[in-house]
């Protein structure tokens, strides 16, 4: 297993982490208060972190995240603490949504066939690792 690096972060830096193709996203479970880590995909640009669930709001990961909105996301081996905000609306589906679609060919394909219906994301301002 690689270890995790601290990286210093600045825009370059953090937007370079989109040739990564997943991100390791750990919240605080709702219910039971452990940590809970999903693998999904996001888009990062020079000062944030962008998450959204194509199927809606009703993942659990979601839930956890709204009510607790403490994340660690892991990019390949770079691991990044950050705070997250919930977003919505039309600044999702003009500046989120065509993050990932042109990252993604497959969600271009799932918007199609009726995912991304809920116009939401987390907007994940990463902090400096410590260490």
């Amino acid at each position: 297993m690689s270890s995790l690096t601290s990286t210093k972060l600045d825009a370059s830096t953090l937007a370079s982490l989109n040739r990564t193709s997943l991100l390791e996203l750990t919240v605080v479970g709702r219910k039971t208060g452990t940590p809970r880590t999903v693998t999904i995909w996001f888009v990062a640009t020079q000062d944030k972190i962008y998450v959204s669930s194509g199927r809606g709001s009703d993942s659990h990961w979601v839930k956890n995240l709204k009510q607790t909105p403490t994340v660690t996301c892991r990019i390949g081996s770079t691991c990044l603490p950050g705070v997250a905000v919930w977003v919505e609306g039309e600044r999702v589906r003009e500046t989120v949504f065509p993050l990932f679609f042109r990252k993604y060919f497959r969600a271009r394909i799932f918007r199609w066939i009726g995912w991304y219906r809920e116009a939401f994301a987390f907007e994940i301002t990463p902090q400096q690792a410590q260490g």
